[in-house]
């Protein structure tokens, strides 16, 4: 097995260091290394790879847009996002259905393994930035409840009102 990658971060250094690990292995072959979105899609038209790796702060082409225009072109390349980003961009990228999510605190044996599973047709979600997003949508859930009770006497009111 021999896994086709393309590589997209906007970081000369993390391309670099990317590069290195997975030239390291028998088990992937790194046909482009870019630094933005437009070379990213660009570079995923062309080569055809089993895999994109990337993160979401692309320039020329956010990462979320590309991600939209991956799906939209019905390219076969399966992105796997591997970033730092904020964890309302994750929330969007799980939104647009990425197959796998890695956090960039992760030693490579992660974003390595994420890699083989998504290749294999399995999604793989980082169990931290998953636990970030619950909590996240726990939170606001939370605060739309109480928004809704806020709300609910001053709605009450207005249909007593409304009746009279």
């Amino acid at each position: 097995m021999c896994i086709d990658l393309v590589l997209a971060d906007p970081y000369p250094v993390m391309l670099e260091g990317l590069t290195h690990v997975f030239h390291e292995s028998s088990d992937f072959s790194v046909k482009s290394c870019v630094r933005n979105g437009d070379e990213a899609l660009h570079a995923v038209q062309k080569h055809r790879p089993h895999i994109l790796v990337m993160d979401l702060a692309l320039s020329h082409r956010n990462g979320l847009a590309l991600l939209e225009e991956i799906k939209v072109q019905k390219l076969p390349t399966q992105p796997v996002v591997f970033t730092g980003a904020p964890i309302g961009e994750v929330m969007r990228a799980l939104d647009l259905d990425v197959p796998g999510l890695v956090s960039k605190e992760k030693p490579q044996h992660v974003l390595t393994r994420c890699i083989k599973s998504v290749y294999e047709g399995i999604k793989w979600l980082d169990r931290d930035l998953s636990v970030k997003t619950m909590s996240l949508l726990l939170e606001q859930k939370k605060k739309n409840l109480q928004a809704s009770h806020l709300l609910t006497p001053c709605l009450l009111y207005t249909s007593d009102a409304a009746d009279d």
